[in-house]
């Protein structure tokens, strides 16, 4: 522990180097890729802090899709450090693969979407990208972290970027500063800004899969309240039905899960709820209001929609068992998107992961405190994702890592030895012993 400790000075320094070449890279579009490897090459040789700082930054960027460079995010490039330098990690240390059951879905997912590709004749790449974006998710947070205070620093992490994200679209809604002008974002209309992400139903997802993470950090330190009322406000800031309707589904889960003053916290969440709906339109963050309770736009957005759903089902239906290929079609649902490009066999596989997930998840709530927010992250996600449309977005999948980190963090409190149960009860032992002795001795 103390010869890693050593190298985070330095694994530090290699990072800010590849960051801000690669942020050189995004807006100048100048040749620095060479001080990128560089300093990739030369974080891996200092590996042996096993991936945490790249992890938390990843955690702090994934949902920053707008801080892009073609199909490359600043996140994915975090995200591949953090499994180069949390393998690196494992390897130097001896450390055995933490958890490997996770992998087993994607890796079906594309094999199988491999031998669709070839069989409708279009490209492999994009099953390859959906399946790898699972796979490094996990991989970037089961492999570097090793206790549970790590995981509480990640989820800080993820918080923080979340607020940041919202802290933008807000500041844009409000005509204070344009963020769109330094991202690849993809503005809807003046009242619906994406803040960092490349749309506003992405910010959307994101203010509501960091919300239960905030509610924990909140518990622990009263101090990140101020995090709930921010990403409360980014969700009234994109305009979107969605974000207000998981904001409500997630908190709601977030408490059932608990299983602690279910009443009290109940009670708390609707008076701060109705605070911010007053807050918020005293602010003229109304447009999510809007729209959830009806006008042309989420009209014209419903029927748009609705015929997506129907083109995608057909083509579903034409091809049940393969579908036709992952391939650029956007169903508006997560579910219906996967049916119509790896048929009934991926959405099997996908559906069993999901339910695998959240059942590890809730095994391991009352070990890994870290897992109930998890928990109830993730299980938005798949309840959401009925609406959603993100299929090869990193960020979606983050939840899912926070639950098989919980997952691999309790597998390895489980396999310690307990050497000090018998030392106690020894100590124990003596000590009634010599109290029995003591009480014994005037009675004879």
């Amino acid at each position: 522990m103390q010869k890693i400790g050593r190298t985070d000075f330095l694994a530090w320094t290699t990072i800010g180097v590849a960051v801000v070449a690669l942020l050189t890279l995004l807006w100048t579009d100048s040749f620095v890729a060479v001080p990128i490897i560089l300093g990739m090459v030369a974080g891996l040789a200092f590996g042996m802090n096993r991936g945490l700082p790249y992890l938390l930054l990843f955690a702090a960027l994934s949902s920053a899709t707008g801080l892009k460079y073609g199909a490359l995010t600043v996140g994915d490039v975090l995200a591949i450090a953090a499994v180069a330098f949390g393998l690196m990690g494992r390897i130097i240390h001896k450390d055995g693969a933490p958890i490997l059951w996770p992998y087993v879905a994607p890796a079906l997912v594309f094999l199988w979407g491999a031998v669709v590709a070839a069989a409708h004749d279009v490209p492999v790449v994009p099953v390859a990208i959906f399946a790898g974006s699972i796979v490094v998710v996990i991989a970037a947070f089961t492999l570097p972290i090793r206790t549970e205070r790590q995981l509480e620093l990640v989820a800080a992490a993820f918080v923080i970027g979340a607020c940041v994200n919202s802290i933008s679209a807000v500041l844009d809604y409000l005509n204070v500063f344009d963020v769109t002008a330094f991202t690849a974002s993809d503005r809807l209309n003046d009242t619906r800004p994406p803040g960092l992400t490349t749309h506003s139903n992405q910010l959307a997802l994101v203010t509501y899969l960091a919300l239960p993470f905030a509610y924990h950090l909140t518990g622990r330190r009263p101090i990140w309240g101020v995090s709930i009322a921010v990403l409360a406000a980014g969700a009234f800031a994109t305009g979107s039905r969605g974000a207000l309707i998981g904001a409500v589904i997630v908190t709601v889960l977030y408490i059932l899960i608990s299983g602690r003053r279910v009443f009290g916290k109940f009670t708390i969440a609707i008076l701060a709820a109705i605070v911010v709906i007053l807050v918020a339109t005293e602010l003229g963050l109304t447009t999510g209001l809007t729209r959830l309770t009806g006008d042309a736009s989420a009209d014209q957005s419903d029927v748009e929609r609705v015929r997506r759903a129907q083109v995608a089902l057909s083509e579903f239906f034409a091809n049940p068992i393969t579908g036709v290929g992952f391939t650029t079609g956007e169903a508006h649902n997560f579910y219906l998107e996967v049916a119509r490009s790896g048929g009934l066999v991926t959405l099997v596989i996908m559906v069993v992961f999901a339910a695998t997930v959240l059942i590890a998840g809730w095994r391991v709530r009352r070990q890994v405190a870290i897992a109930v927010p998890a928990l109830a992250s993730a299980s938005i996600w798949f309840i959401m994702a009925f609406q959603q449309n993100s299929l090869n977005v990193r960020f979606i999948w983050v939840p899912v890592g926070f639950v098989l980190a919980a997952v691999a963090l309790s597998n390895a409190i489980s396999k310690q030895p307990s050497l000090d149960e018998p030392v106690l009860t020894t100590r124990l032992t003596r000590k009634h012993r010599a109290r029995g002795s003591r009480v014994s001795r005037p009675s004879s």
